[in-house]
């Protein structure tokens, strides 16, 4: 978003697609019932994985954690695709299955593809996983902290850390409990469908063409907003200032 601001010198504005969690009311909204924390495996990861640069750093988490020893990895998605890294899925997963997954997993992984340059790009188990109840685990970056509380999720930026961070979560689940909690609510709170909407309407009314009168002739002007969206202040100069990681020490 902030790349595309400063190649076009347009004010972007990023909005989310919302929790897309399938409850037991349908998709979108919030489940009366979660899964049993920390009753599942040890880590979960759904999703793919391509032969191709952006999926690096994922390919080589998840190698670290399918070869740590007394590590319970399960591993969701398409079985041909993890057989190339000798990685056994344990089938697709849609819909209540899902959030099952992520809420029962003692941690749930998000890794999003590597987007260098691209802020606020996350992959959808980050907000799936915490509005599942999950113990999320998510790599850094900048404006995670506008996303979710930085006390509601873990982090970590290297295959050794999140082995770490995993261990650390196996041997005591109850560790991330309260994080769980924050998670699910910042999640409901903040991230749903209803939001998205209302975030994308109130920028249509706010950035509405207006008419304005110049030499004789009309010419069409979009009204610009700038203390809204991110743009090249926020990210361009480098201002984006975020606290510590939190590695779940």
């Amino acid at each position: 978003e902030p790349m595309w601001s400063c190649q076009v010198k347009a004010n972007v504005h990023y909005i989310e697609e919302g929790v897309m969690v399938e409850g037991d009311r349908g998709p979108g909204r919030r489940p009366t019932t979660l899964a049993l924390p920390a009753s599942g495996p040890d880590v979960s990861f759904q999703g793919t994985v391509y032969p191709f640069p952006p999926d690096y750093p994922r390919v080589r988490v998840i190698m670290a954690l399918a070869e740590a020893r007394g590590v319970d990895l399960a591993v969701y998605g398409p079985t041909d695709m993890w057989l190339q890294l000798n990685i056994t899925s344990r089938g697709m997963s849609y819909g209540v299955q899902s959030s099952h997954i992520h809420g029962s997993s003692k941690v749930s992984l998000s890794l999003s593809r590597d987007q260098p340059n691209v802020e606020l790009y996350r992959s959808e188990r980050l907000m799936d996983g915490a509005a599942s109840g999950a113990c999320v685990l998510t790599e850094t970056f900048p404006g995670l902290d506008l996303l979710l509380p930085s006390d509601a999720v873990l982090t970590a930026d290297s295959p050794q850390q999140y082995l770490s961070v995993v261990e650390a979560i196996v041997k005591d689940p109850s560790r991330c409990s309260v994080r769980r909690g924050k998670a699910a609510a910042a999640a409901w709170r903040y991230h749903t469908w209803d939001d998205s909407i209302a975030k994308f309407l109130s920028l249509a009314r706010l950035s509405r063409p207006i008419l304005l009168q110049r030499d004789s002739q009309t010419a069409l002007h979009t009204q610009t907003q700038p203390q809204l969206g991110l743009g090249c202040e926020a990210f361009c100069r480098d201002q984006w200032r975020a606290g510590a990681a939190d590695r779940g020490g």
